[in-house]
């Protein structure tokens, strides 16, 4: 078994590069605009990856590319896209190209989510800004097309709320940006990619996903696949509890149907550890009668080295030894 080259990611929100708009405000001798424009989009991503909502980052070109279905959504006809976006998120449109304004016009009859962070636009590239665009515009975003939002960057999230994530991450029952979660799906499973984002904390987390009948953990040091045995379940939804270090990534696969060729978990009872936190403190203790010097010049020393006596193991009388301490972000198997 292999996870297929043809893997579908679901990502229902599409964000618009503003490049267009921001450099058309741009001036060698004032880049407000342009530093205004990124920024806000910068955090647009953050926002979207924190709440684990899926995205594409795509042009204005792409965008009037897509078909727009009976129920609001849209999405490209190519095969290497087979999902359908849920909204579309301008970050800064101050001017914006009038085909595509038009497809959102069109957009917005078939009941479409639209967001403009801080201002709808106010004007386009073909004709600049004039009464007639105004007009356009004050059609679309008026308070009874509830599905065009014009909002503060602080508020697009609550927009999103029609987008439901069949994913749920939990510290001790409470929502945790650092960890963060891209899922997809390939021939007859789902896959879900969880990471911590954090190089310096540890989590015990809950997650919760859609029921499946088998769940799999994906080994990248070894390249197979062990099946988790005990997961909770309830008539919607599978519980597990992992364990995350640092940096850490578990790659989870569930199936409706066993993976014939797939190992158990007991033969690898120490890849998921649920239970506690990793102990990665240690210390370091050198006896005095080593002469000890860097293998490579470039190791960084440590915080501070502290001389101590202590009672000999051997001989049953003092001895000198030296000690520190120091934290690894990263433990290895070995």
């Amino acid at each position: 078994f292999s996870i297929s080259n043809t893997l579908t990611y679901i990502k229902p929100v599409a964000v618009v590069m503003p490049s267009l708009s921001v450099m058309a405000d741009y001036f060698p001798s004032n880049d407000e605009a342009l530093r205004r424009g990124m920024s806000i989009f910068h955090k647009i991503l953050e926002d979207l990856y924190a709440h684990n909502i899926q995205f594409d980052i795509i042009s204005e070109q792409f965008l009037i590319s897509c078909t727009i279905r009976p129920n609001g959504e849209f999405g490209s006809l190519s095969k290497n896209r087979k999902h359908n976006y849920r909204a579309v998120i301008f970050p800064f449109s101050r001017l914006i190209n009038n085909s595509t304004f038009v497809f959102l016009e069109k957009l917005t009859i078939k009941k479409g989510t639209i967001i403009f962070i801080n201002e709808a636009p106010q004007g386009n590239f073909d004709d600049g800004q004039s009464s007639s665009f105004s007009a356009r515009v004050a059609k679309i975003t008026r308070q009874k097309n509830e599905t065009v939002h014009v909002v503060p960057l602080m508020d697009f999230i609550t927009r999103l709320q029609h987008i439901e994530n069949p994913i749920s991450i939990k510290v001790n029952e409470k929502p945790c940006p650092d960890i963060r979660v891209t899922y997809g799906y390939g021939t007859d499973y789902n896959i879900y990619f969880f990471n911590n984002c954090s190089s310096k904390k540890d989590y015990f987390a809950s997650l919760e996903f859609p029921i499946s009948e088998h769940v799999y953990l994906v080994d990248c040091f070894d390249g197979n696949f062990y099946e988790i045995e005990n997961v909770e379940c309830n008539e919607k939804l599978c519980y597990i509890e992992l364990n995350f270090a640092p940096k850490q990534t578990y790659i989870i696969l569930t199936s409706s149907t066993k993976i014939q060729g797939l190992t158990s978990s007991k033969n690898r009872p120490h890849v998921i550890n649920s239970y506690a936190t990793l102990n990665r403190n240690y210390r370091i203790v050198l006896k005095d009668r080593w002469i000890f010097s860097h293998d490579n010049y470039n190791a960084l020393p440590l915080a501070s080295w502290n001389a101590r006596i202590g009672l000999s193991r051997d001989s049953g009388g003092f001895s000198h030894f030296y000690e520190s301490y120091f934290e690894s972000e990263e433990v290895p198997e070995v």
